[in-house]
């Protein structure tokens, strides 16, 4: 259940730092 529940958190943030990386890209043109 623990290893399952912190790989959900893990992907959340994985994509959430993917999100912010594209943004910082897009505003540092």
């Amino acid at each position: 259940i623990g290893i399952g529940l912190s790989s959900e958190i893990l992907r959340k943030l994985f994509g959430f730092a993917l999100f912010l990386i594209s943004l910082h890209m897009i505003f540092t043109k």
